[in-house]
């Protein structure tokens, strides 16, 4: 587990010692670190290959050591700045796909592909960018898709595999995440919870699923 924010200053990070059998995780701050100290705050942290990914709304810096141990032995390669001038607004957290990390920047979404090179990607949906209120961000690798809902406005939705997005519309809601069965689970403002499910057909009296895209 990474912390940012709350009691610790701006800019600094504090990764959780590593984990042992039967035990939570635990924290020290021999294992704190210091991304941008006294600058932005942080509002996001991702991993991609072997490196740390620390988000802020203008900028994105990399770690691509292992850290400290729970002693506090070892530490950190300084952390350097592989994109400057935009990152991840706070709350967007960053979503590992197999095409790189997603992530809503301010007023549209962008794609740190696997070489490390930043991508705009948001151009369909850029009104929903610019002013809908995200309320939830959720994975579905077996549609390889993100989808990124909002309180007040349909849900966007990237397919990484095509590069092609769409929208859900009638979903605005409060909070998402992904259930066990890796499809979403949607908290509504009425205090519902909504379960994605596939849909189940018939052709002939023989089964098959699909999806309906609009």
């Amino acid at each position: 587990l990474w912390l940012a924010g709350g009691e610790l200053p701006a800019g600094d990070l504090l990764p959780s010692m590593t984990l042992q059998t039967g035990k939570g995780p635990g924290f020290t701050q021999f294992l704190q670190t210091s991304v941008d100290r006294g600058g932005e705050a942080i509002t996001a942290v991702g991993f991609m290959g072997h490196s740390v990914l620390v988000f802020q709304e203008t900028g994105i810096h990399a770690f691509e050591a292992d850290g400290p141990s729970n002693l506090g032995q070892g530490g950190f390669d300084a952390p350097r700045k592989i994109v400057a001038d935009t990152g991840a607004v706070l709350g967007s957290p960053a979503v590992l796909t197999t095409a790189g990390i997603l992530y809503k920047a301010q007023g549209t979404y962008q794609l740190l592909a696997t070489n490390f090179q930043v991508q705009d990607v948001g151009d369909p949906v850029r009104p929903l960018a610019e002013s809908a209120v995200l309320s939830g961000v959720v994975a579905v690798p077996k549609d390889a898709e993100v989808r990124f809902y909002h309180a007040n406005a349909p849900a966007a939705v990237f397919n990484y595999r095509t590069g092609e997005w769409t929208t859900f519309t009638g979903l605005q809601c409060s909070g998402a995440t992904r259930g066990a069965d890796g499809y979403a689970r949607l908290a509504m403002p009425d205090g519902r919870w909504l379960r994605e499910s596939p849909g189940q057909w018939s052709d002939a009296g023989q089964g098959y699923t699909g999806h309906l895209r609009t």
